[in-house]
């Protein structure tokens, strides 16, 4: 007889440690939309900055978009699973407009999120797989 169960891995999943998306309260909701907002919008609209304080918004959120670790609540991929987005498809999506933004230089105004929806289109498409280089 083996007794193979006290030697296997205990491997977790985010589903394992985290409330399915409609059963996150709202005040934690609204808090995970916030810090996604504020990342989202310092990484575009700093991606050009010169001034010492905006670049290192930029920086600071372009490690945040670009980190693959799970292992904290407000990581970029607990976030966007979260809020139903798909992380690898809106990263891809945010480094687009990003690159847009620069090659346009400043004719493309600031994001603006004041009609926000909290649903993306991301969140009807599946992950895409790839690492993340930003």
């Amino acid at each position: 007889m083996a007794y193979y169960g006290i030697l296997e891995a205990d491997t977790l999943i985010a589903s394992q440690l985290f409330p399915p998306r409609s059963a996150l309260p709202e005040p934690e909701r609204s808090l995970m939309v916030a810090v996604f907002e504020d990342a989202v919008r310092c990484f575009l609209n700093h991606c050009r900055a010169t001034d010492r304080t905006e670049r290192a918004l930029y920086q600071s959120a372009r490690r945040w978009i670009g980190s693959l670790e799970r292992s904290g609540l407000y990581g970029f991929e607990n976030v966007c699973e979260m809020l139903g987005l798909a992380p690898d498809y809106t990263r891809r999506q945010l480094c687009k407009r990003r690159d847009e933004r620069r090659e346009h230089d400043d004719d493309l105004p600031p994001h603006d999120f004041s009609r926000r929806t909290h649903r993306a289109v991301a969140s009807r498409l599946p992950a895409a797989q790839g690492g993340a280089v930003l």
